[in-house]
């Protein structure tokens, strides 16, 4: 609807396995807190496959409390707070991408 391709994936190893097909990703948005692999552990492990990608971490959790907590090879990530707006989040993925 805004001109950008999608991939959804229904979890994080499902994310690694889609970026393995889609090595020119620009933009991975996931949530901080996930079952199975977490947004942190996401991050790197896509980071380590593409280190050009551009995180997007959305959390309900205050962005300083997940910034401490991050290891130092994502800690560039990008951070929207929950609730957010859909202008909101296209916003920061222009930002990302300029």
């Amino acid at each position: 609807e805004k001109g950008y391709e999608v991939v959804e994936t229904r979890d994080g190893t499902h994310a690694l396995r889609c970026l393995q097909s889609h090595p020119d990703m620009h933009v991975v948005v996931t949530d901080v807190m996930m079952p199975g692999i977490d947004g942190p552990h996401l991050a790197v492990a896509m980071k380590e496959m593409n280190p050009d990608v551009k995180i997007l971490f959305v959390s309900g959790y205050p962005e300083d409390e997940i910034k401490e907590q991050l290891p130092p090879s994502i800690q560039s990530a990008s951070f929207l707070p929950k609730p957010f707006a859909l202008a909101d989040l296209i916003n920061k993925i222009q930002e990302l991408l300029n």
